[in-house]
């Protein structure tokens, strides 16, 4: 049975993002701390950046006000064509119950927004993350082979498309 969970969007408080850093980092899933720590920086300073830097970002919480996943799209960045996208998860993301309704259908429903808003959606994963990789070609990433290499860790490009979300 499909547990319940609600979806608030976040807005900056008086900590500037560090209360829910650190309740991101306390169980945050094995993948995106990987690709936090690939990234070459600190992982709460990473976190409250990509908050702080962003246009919508939104925190899911479990039926027990459990921290589930905060995502996020970037505010316009200058002499880049669309935006930059990212989804953070804790462990209990990992149960089943919260898995297709929030991970698959509500960010499908989230990604197809953005698009149509926003047009191409854009980041990088590191190239080890294979969950992370499958689960945003399910969304519709588009992967064309381009890489960035961050202090020895290669991190492979994607983007989203209308045409990307379509097609799935």
């Amino acid at each position: 049975m499909a547990k319940k969970w609600s979806k608030e969007k976040y807005t900056d408080d008086s900590y500037g993002g560090f209360d829910v850093a650190y309740e991101l980092i306390n169980d945050m899933r094995e993948q995106d701390m990987q690709d936090i720590v690939a990234s070459g920086g600190d992982v709460v300073f990473e976190i409250c950046a990509s908050l702080q830097g962003c246009q919508e970002n939104y925190i899911y919480r479990g039926e027990n006000e459990e921290l589930l996943a905060i995502m996020g799209i970037s505010t316009p960045i200058p002499n880049t064509k669309g935006r930059s996208i990212w989804m953070l998860g804790t462990n209990a993301l990992n149960d089943m119950s919260y898995y297709k309704q929030l991970l698959i259908t509500e960010a499908k429903q989230v990604i197809a927004q953005w698009v149509k808003e926003y047009g191409l959606l854009f980041n990088a994963v590191n190239k080890n993350n294979d969950k992370s990789i499958r689960w945003l070609t399910r969304l519709g990433a588009e992967w064309n082979g381009e890489t960035i290499e961050i202090d020895g860790n290669v991190f492979l490009k994607f983007t989203i498309t209308e045409r990307g979300v379509k097609n799935v």
